[in-house]
């Protein structure tokens, strides 16, 4: 083999294993993403209860 084919057939190997560590991830990822969502919501609620259970409004740190 030339250097030509060493660098295609690297390059295709890479790219397999980059699409196959993706799929990993994104199985691996699939529970988590309901907390993010929950955070995601959080982030713009309008209260928020801290961890002694106070709650806290967040209401007047916003642009109105």
């Amino acid at each position: 083999m030339n250097k030509v084919n060493i660098w295609i057939s690297a390059a295709i190997i890479l790219l397999i294993a980059a699409v196959l560590g993706n799929a990993w991830f994104q199985r691996e990822r699939s529970v988590p993403i309901a907390v993010e969502n929950n955070a995601v919501k959080s982030f713009f609620a309008d209260k928020l209860d801290d961890l002694q259970g106070k709650s806290i409004d967040l209401s007047q740190y916003r642009g109105k």
